[in-house]
């Protein structure tokens, strides 16, 4: 049998995802006691895989579950996070305050620093979110055998709001005052400077401006005619689901089980926060790399493939500028679990690393159903549009079907849109299966291979209702 790994691919540079990376190790050894487990990243032009051997996320996961079912140290964990978050806001602050170019050298170096210090420190809090999550799910899994999907889909979901559907609510609050015909200017104002990081990642940020927003609030007018309505039916969706989910406990008799599936609930709506400040945190990132690269001349863009061990380096003109192309091309990270450094490849290094630890790809081209978990249910079908880049994903069209790897906070505009989606990983707590739930829409994820055997235009079924997706000749 074939070793189970854990897969996150998408769209990434090396610099936004090394701060999670490093997190992840001696960080969240001194907080937890244990770090993640072996983790490798490979990159791959602009897609990045994220790699961890299944079985140690597990072990890791159920050490954290007996630890965190405790109600003392749940507590001191968010009481952790709200003070490492304020700390991090007044980090951001002080970015946003300097001029970046009057800064000296040491200044500007000192400045970088501070920042991956406290991002660092908020971070190993959140790297508590996957293992917890996946071993969550197989815990449920065996409580409940011999049930549907539907059922754990049903005990796994997390009652509490995600930041993507605090951004819809208020702007249909906006557009439900607009329709009154009231001035709205101050409000996209507001709203502009509250969520101008909505389509941040790991691979690039961009500040949303009031010009987007009401563009989109038009939009928004146009595809809910009715907000006030829409409001309300969004919130009736959200008390059925916490209903049916409280229902579901008393009718499995799972009350002894409570503080389990109270846990995921919890860490389902914790990996949503962790992706807030993460997409802030990326915007802070790419400010002090650009205050970098403008005295060095390397580009805000290039400065993204860059390691925090260059920076120095760049300062003091030491740096060989044509490593970024070679990194640009293909590079791989491994970074051992009790070490306090990692390997970095590119080229036919990295080629060759990379066959060394997946020596053999699995044949997938005459696969007609696949087989996934559902996280919303429903039977759609339609054809499929296949990416794994978030600003490719918003040329979906009405009625396809979204298939990727998996789902991030940029994807969201496309979710919205699309009939369905289908990744490749991901669980029942992970953010397409989160968002999917608030939204209504038919979601299958974990089929491993979706976006490897279907491509775009393909006429697929999405049954959500007993997790297949299959590929259909288009009567």
């Amino acid at each position: 049998m074939s070793e189970e790994w854990f897969k996150w691919e998408r769209e990434g540079t090396i610099h936004p995802l090394f701060f999670p990376l490093e997190s992840s190790m001696k960080p969240l050894r001194d907080y937890f006691g244990a770090s993640w487990p072996d983790t490798i990243l490979i990159y791959r032009g602009d897609i990045v895989l994220w790699c961890n051997r299944m079985e140690k996320l597990y072990k890791l996961g159920q050490k954290m579950i007996d630890f965190y079912t405790v109600d003392e140290n749940q507590k001191k964990l968010l009481k952790d996070l709200e003070d490492a978050t304020e700390h991090l806001k007044k980090v951001f602050a002080e970015i946003g305050e300097k001029d970046l170019g009057r800064l000296s050298n040491e200044e500007l170096l000192s400045l970088y620093e501070n920042f991956r210090r406290v991002y660092n420190d908020w971070f190993k809090i959140g790297w508590t979110v996957e293992p917890i999550a996946l071993q969550g799910e197989q815990l449920i899994r065996e409580i409940i055998k011999g049930q549907n999907q539907k059922i754990i889909s049903i005990l796994t979901s997390t009652t509490r709001k995600s930041f993507s559907r605090r951004s819809e609510e208020d702007l249909l609050r906006i557009a439900k005052k607009k329709k009154n015909g009231q001035d709205v200017s101050k409000d996209i104002e507001e709203y502009a400077g509250k969520y101008y990081w909505l389509h941040n990642s790991y691979f690039k940020t961009q500040i949303l401006g009031q010009d987007f927003f009401k563009k989109d609030l038009e939009l928004t007018l146009k595809e809910r005619p009715d907000p006030k309505q829409y409001l309300e039916e969004m919130g009736n969706l959200a008390k059925r689901q916490k209903n049916e989910k409280e229902e579901m406990i008393k009718e499995l008799t799972l009350e002894e089980h409570r503080k389990l599936i109270e846990l995921i609930d919890l860490f389902g709506w914790f990996q949503d926060y962790r992706k807030e400040y993460m997409m802030q945190a990326c915007h802070y990132l790419d400010v002090l790399l650009a205050g970098f690269g403008k005295r060095a001349g390397i580009s805000a863009w290039d400065m993204k493939y860059t390691l925090p061990k260059d920076l120095p380096l760049i300062l003091d003109e030491k740096f060989d500028k044509n490593d970024i192309d070679a990194r640009k091309k293909n590079c791989i990270i491994v970074w051992k679990e009790f070490s306090d450094d990692y390997e970095f490849l590119t080229g036919e290094e990295a080629v060759a690393k990379e066959k060394e630890i997946f020596p053999a790809e699995e044949k997938t081209n005459e696969i007609l159903e696949i087989r996934g978990m559902t996280a919303c249910q429903g039977l759609v079908r339609g054809e499929a549009f296949v990416s794994m880049s978030a600003e490719e994903a918003k040329n979906i069209l009405p009625g396809q079907i979204l298939v990727t790897s998996m789902t991030s906070p940029d994807f969201v505009i496309s979710m919205k849109k699309a009939a369905a989606i289908v990744t490749n990983e991901g669980g029942i707590t992970c953010h397409a299966a989160i968002v999917s739930r608030e939204f209504g829409v038919p979601c299958i994820v974990g089929t491993r291979i979706a976006t490897k055997v279907l491509k775009t235009g393909d006429y697929i079924e999405v049954d959500g209702n007993h997790g297949f997706v299959r590929k259909l000749i288009k009567e």
